[in-house]
């Protein structure tokens, strides 16, 4: 699956969510956003801990998710290797196996905005 099916995925959990549980669903995005949001850590440091995490815990939804996150925050794809490395310290190996699904997300956001580029 490319990254924007991934991507594509994600809104439709939180859009069946917020039919189903609006305010439980809204609560935890708002939640969500404050969190990663600018505060005593920046960011991009945020970003990065946060794909760390997804790494570590193997979902491919927030790999993508937060790879996206880590590119709009201006992380270089050298920082972002660097976090799958302390990621595989710890959590293992199977952590830094997922770096395919994080360089997939790399290439498929670069080339999304590569073509938007284009056309404006």
């Amino acid at each position: 699956m490319d990254p924007m099916e991934r991507m594509t995925e994600i809104q439709k959990v939180f859009s069946a969510s917020s039919k189903i549980k609006p305010d439980l669903t809204e609560s935890f995005l708002s939640f969500m956003e404050k969190t990663l949001g600018k505060g005593e850590l920046d960011v991009k440091t945020k970003s990065l801990v946060a794909l760390a995490l997804s790494l570590g815990l193997q979902c491919e939804w927030c790999i993508t998710y937060h790879t996206k996150k880590c590119l709009e925050a201006g992380c270089t794809e050298s920082e972002m290797m660097e976090t799958a490395y302390i990621a595989a310290i710890m959590a293992g190996t199977p952590a830094l196996m997922n770096v395919n699904i994080m360089e997939e997300a790399i290439r498929g956001f670069n080339q999304t905005n590569s073509d938007s580029d284009i056309s404006h």
